[in-house]
């Protein structure tokens, strides 16, 4: 599986910049005229021109001919336009190139802002990625936004202008960049009536009381005016979000309306002061619930990465922040029976809501943790009520065992959720006592000693169970789990194939 297409790949990774988010792409700020120019001098005319130059001739008119004084005037002529004389400009279609200053004149030329500069072949940075993310939206652009104006960006350029009625040259100014605006709105506005309309049945129905809808339609008539304001490529990603937030009208109720119109809150506020960096990472909102971007679908409501945090923040003893992030969760978790889910609002080969034992593995762990931290029963229950549905929903039936099911919809046995799940859940049992959690975790470990073998290709470590190799980060991950179990396991087989898979990694794989 590559790196950009797992939405779990870098949950633990990311644990390295909660304290400090990366820096912001800052814009060149715009050139100004320097203080003290010279005053010009008055404007020359023609007349005045030829008066002083027949004052100057006079003692000597009867020695010129006339052909003489027609090629001086010729000269003064020449010598008035090179002045700065204005010229008529010729007729010509509007197109986005601005009016070029001539040689002489440049000091009057009026500088652009960086927002108004042209996007041509040949220019890279935030506002060509920015321009890619808006084209990609609207089905123009299917290549990385990498932030470079090439071949594929000017093809789609000129596609969109071609389908706009703009004059398709493959540039993009202000007529153009409006155009994408609209066009990224007018997409918009009809997820925007889904939504709106999900939210009068679910308050009608019952599963939403009339207060919070009438917040969450404050964030959607926000969203939608953020549309107006944001660059292309800024709406295009709330578009998408909005998107994920319609795709679910059909579901809203308490948890799921506030972790969706949350989910877009969160990304209008970044994206209203942030370019997209590249890659464009996470953000976390101020609750702590962490959103990560998903392409095409913009910063998603990340469950994993939420919980890692939390467990990031009850290791630093982060009372207050860790007990704010838990409850935000908590209040965001689905329930399900006696259980609460936390759900995935994008899809990711399968439908567009979904699950994950191994979140939930982890977010029985967190919850746990801050309880005892904190001292709080009710995140204690939460705990319970997270680990609850792993066992009944979440895990999958092996011959050996039971195996962690990272996503709701695949049956495939996946060796670094399975691990870190029996990890996080010994976490669990050992402050909550729960008897039947810990047979779970015994069980899941003798599932996983006896095929921990065919997960050996003999020089690397397989990603799932008799499938492809693991990617290096994913390798280096297995070793790490291993020897944690090795820590807190009395089984001599984790330490061992700990030991064997580093040699592999030290020798460089197969």
């Amino acid at each position: 599986m590559s790196r950009h297409a797992d939405p779990f790949l870098d949950f633990d990774d990311a644990l390295d910049w909660w304290d400090e988010p990366p820096a912001r792409e800052e814009a060149a700020p715009p050139v100004r005229a320097r203080p003290g120019r010279r005053r010009r001098p008055p404007p020359r005319t023609l007349a005045g021109d030829l008066a002083r130059l027949r004052a100057a001739l006079a003692p000597h008119a009867r020695l010129l001919a006339a052909g003489a004084l027609v090629a001086l005037v010729g000269v003064a002529v020449l010598l008035w336009r090179e002045a700065g004389a204005p010229e008529p400009a010729p007729e010509r279609r509007v197109s986005e190139r601005p009016a070029v200053a001539r040689p002489g004149n440049q000091a009057e030329a009026p500088s652009l802002p960086e927002s108004a500069r042209l996007l041509r072949a040949g220019r890279r940075g935030a506002d060509v990625r920015d321009l890619q993310h808006a084209l990609a939206s609207l089905g123009y652009y299917e290549q990385a936004a990498d932030g470079a104006f090439g071949e594929g960006t000017a093809a789609a350029v000129g596609a969109f202008q071609s389908a706009s009625g703009l004059l398709a040259d493959g540039i993009v100014g202000a007529t153009t960049a409006a155009a994408l605006r609209d066009a990224v709105a007018a997409r918009a506005a009809v997820d925007a009536g889904s939504a709106e309309e999900g939210l009068r049945a679910a308050a009608a129905a019952g599963r939403l009381d009339e207060e919070a809808a009438a917040r969450h339609r404050e964030t959607l008539a926000g969203a939608q005016a953020a549309l107006a304001e944001l660059s292309p490529g800024r709406g295009a990603v709330v578009a998408a979000v909005l998107r994920s937030v319609a795709v679910h009208a059909d579901a809203y109720d308490g948890p799921r309306a506030l972790t969706l119109f949350g989910m877009l809150e969160a990304n209008v506020g970044h994206l209203r002061e942030s370019p997209l960096r590249d890659p464009p990472g996470e953000i976390v909102a101020d609750d702590g619930i962490v959103y990560r971007f998903q392409a095409g679908q913009g910063f998603q409501f990340h469950p994993l990465g939420s919980f890692a945090r939390l467990n990031s923040l009850v290791g630093r003893e982060r009372s207050e922040q860790a007990g704010e992030l838990a409850r935000a969760l908590v209040e965001r978790g689905v329930p399900v029976g006696n259980g609460l889910l936390w759900e995935y609002y994008f899809p990711f080969g399968g439908p567009s809501r979904w699950s994950s034992g191994f979140a939930q593995a982890i977010g029985a762990q967190s919850l746990a943790r801050a309880g005892e931290l904190l001292d709080d029963p009710e995140l204690l229950g939460s705990a319970r009520a997270a680990y609850r549905l792993i066992p009944r929903e979440l895990s999958l039936d092996l011959p050996h065992g039971a195996w962690i099911q990272e996503y709701s919809h695949s049956d495939m046995p996946i060796l670094n959720a399975h691990l870190q799940s029996i990890v996080s859940l010994t976490a669990y049992v050992q402050i909550t006592g729960d008897g039947r959690a810990r047979a779970l975790v015994d069980n899941m470990a003798a599932a996983a000693r006896s095929v921990l073998h065919r997960f050996d290709t003999g020089c690397w470590s397989r990603y799932s169970l008799d499938g492809s190799p693991a990617n290096a980060h994913y390798h280096a991950y297995h070793i790490e789990l291993l020897g944690h179990l090795a820590r807190i396991r009395d089984e001599p087989i984790w330490g061992e194939t700990a030991r064997r898979w580093s040699a592999y990694e030290a020798a460089g794989g197969c």
